[in-house]
């Protein structure tokens, strides 16, 4: 189970987390209420279904699934303004980085999917300028519909566009 429980008042002896059943349960703490815990799931895990068996892409893969889940445990946790402002940056910059670095190996390789690729790397790009833009003059809040959007375009990025790449880069060393 991957997940992170917020708690100010919650001592770790309280909780067990026990991974093979996916099962959080509570030890007697005289002070703590049951309802009060949060427990925060991941909202994307990797997994091999995501690979495109190239290791440097599949770990920037994994980085940027890494900050999706960060921005999501954040807004679950209502982390301040601040707090998920640096996050939504940090995932805007590490995305411009993680594409720009596949179109450098796609332009290399002369991949002939390159255009369209950078397209849609293109309109994701767009999509999470504006909702930075948009969250950081106050005009838009961070939302599970956001999330999920993040989430499905990614999901849906590799797993459709990304892996049919993976013949080429890995023909060509990578």
């Amino acid at each position: 189970m991957t997940g992170t429980i917020y708690h100010s008042k919650l001592p770790l002896t309280c909780v067990n987390l026990d991974p093979a059943d996916n099962i959080l349960s509570l030890n007697r703490c005289s002070y703590l209420e049951e309802r009060s815990i949060l427990l925060i799931m991941s909202i994307m895990k990797w997994s091999e279904d995501l690979s495109v068996q190239v290791k440097e892409i599949d770990q920037q893969h994994q980085r940027l699934i890494d900050l999706i889940n960060k921005l999501h445990e954040a807004m679950l946790a209502k982390q301040g303004k601040q707090v998920v402002s640096q996050i939504i940056d940090e995932l805007a910059a590490y995305t411009v980085y993680h594409f720009q670095a596949e179109e450098k190996y796609m332009q290399q390789f002369k991949y002939i999917g390159y255009l369209t690729h950078k397209k849609e790397h293109e309109g994701f790009v767009q999509e999470v300028e504006k909702f930075q833009t948009d969250f950081n003059a106050g005009k838009l809040g961070l939302s599970i519909e956001i999330m999920n959007f993040l989430r499905d375009w990614v999901t849906r990025h590799i797993k459709g566009t990304d892996k049919q790449y993976s013949s080429v880069f890995k023909e060509n060393g990578l």
